[in-house]
């Protein structure tokens, strides 16, 4: 197991590191942009570093002579990067490269020739960049809807000529740490085959070592080759705080919590989110193996008021109310709350959500020690707006076994409570 001192000491140092805390995930994916499209710099790092990566990310349509990295495009309908690869040939050394890429700026040439070319011929690929958390397969399937939907970037009035992102011709890579692919692979997997069909994954390591690989050993570096060796460090010590969740998560009996001394060291350096969140990540799908996913509806990991968390809940469709769990700040919540987009009707039925909460923990304790509430006067709520919940506190070290019984315990008492239905029904906001 790595020491976590020595990575925050490493990276206390690496300049590179304090550089990309002003935008952390966006960072990577702007690294990542940067390099690739150096492939035709005079620096032969970053040529090769270049060359190397579009291997990595190539498209999956047959092409004679391969493809090439003509532009890469951030943020473009809420896709973290398209990729843009033209065919390794002749067809296009006649045409200036800056106006290509103006090309899929929406703007630049109204040569028919030349967007019948690109329509013909140029390949795309999104990247999904996830950093810190495990990939989800609905966020997947959103951007499945955007590309299959096509995204155009040139256009030609009262012609059919145009050029754009759709289902043939484009390839999508989903860029995770391996804790965090591995974390997800069996669902993952299944949905690729499914509903999040053609989705490649490339690991954070990938990249890692493709940079560590070109990167000589000899002294005299000029500035480029340091600051990739600064980036490509970077990448290791973070790779390694990944390795020690997954570590530390290995087995049912560990602590289900993070270590606060870890986190108070990681905060020194502001990276705790990062470790808290993908943290909790791994967590829920350990907790999902022992629980089973019948169980609920919807299931989620995040990192809010600074507190890593994990969401479980079911739904009543009728009534537009969410019922289940929520785990943060050590506390297990019995949490009720309207759907999105919707209200409790009148007054909320408050008497009624604390007795069906007394009723949930009550039955969780039937085998247990009496849990006691974590706040003095127990007729109240705790709420946030529409949010409604009380909580028991948990033991610092609880394990992962022990906090997945207690979640399996109380969803069993959700499903069969008999107060599950409220008379007052949340209506939708106006």
């Amino acid at each position: 197991m790595c020491e976590l001192s020595e990575i925050v000491e490493h990276l206390k140092q690496n300049p590179v590191f304090r550089m990309s805390l002003a935008s952390k995930e966006l960072f990577h994916s702007n690294m990542l942009a940067w390099l690739l499209e150096s492939c035709d710099s005079d620096n032969n790092l970053l040529s090769e570093i270049a060359k190397a990566l579009a291997k990595l990310f190539m498209p999956k349509q047959d092409s004679e002579n391969g493809y090439k990295v003509l532009t890469v495009l951030r943020e473009k309908s809420h896709l973290d990067l398209i990729i843009v690869f033209l065919p390794d040939n002749d067809d296009f050394k006649s045409y200036n490269r800056i106006d290509l890429e103006n090309v899929f700026q929406n703007s630049g040439s109204d040569d028919q020739v030349l967007l019948e070319k690109l329509q013909k011929n140029c390949r795309f690929v999104v990247v999904e960049n996830k950093f810190k958390s495990i990939p989800d397969k609905e966020q997947l399937k959103k951007y499945n809807k955007i590309i299959e939907k096509r995204i155009y970037f040139k256009k030609i009035k009262r012609t059919k000529i145009s050029v754009d992102l759709n289902e043939e011709n484009t390839t999508r890579y989903l860029m995770a740490p391996k804790v965090a692919l591995n974390s997800c692979k069996e669902e993952l997997q299944e949905e690729l085959k499914k509903e999040c069909r053609k989705w490649n994954t490339v690991s954070y390591e990938g990249i890692r070592d493709i940079l560590k690989s070109k990167i000589k050993s000899d002294n005299d570096k000029d500035f480029t080759a340091q600051f990739i060796e600064y980036y490509a460090d970077f990448l290791d010590n973070m790779l390694e705080l990944t390795k020690d969740i997954e570590e530390k998560l290995n087995s049912p009996n560990k602590s289900a919590f993070p270590d606060w001394q870890d986190i108070f060291k990681l905060k020194k350096i502001r990276i705790h989110d990062f470790y808290e969140k993908l943290w909790f990540s791994v967590l829920l799908n350990k907790i999902i193996e022992m629980t089973g996913e019948g169980k609920f509806n919807r299931k989620g990991s995040g990192y809010t008021n600074a507190l890593g968390l994990l969401d479980l809940k079911i739904e009543d469709k009728e009534k537009h109310v969410w019922y289940g769990i929520q785990i943060q700040n050590k506390q297990l919540r019995i949490v009720v709350e309207p759907e999105w987009g919707y209200k409790w009707q009148g007054e909320c039925p408050k008497e009624q959500i604390i007795k069906y909460c007394n009723d949930i923990l009550n039955f969780m304790n039937q085998q247990e020690t009496c849990p006691t509430f974590g706040f003095s006067n127990t007729k109240d709520l705790c709420s946030f707006k529409d949010f409604k919940y009380r909580y028991i506190p948990l033991e610092n070290d609880i394990s992962i076994k022990d906090l997945a019984s207690k979640i399996n315990k109380a969803l069993t008492a959700i499903q069969e409570s008999t107060l599950i239905k409220f008379d007052s029904a949340p209506t939708e906001q106006q």
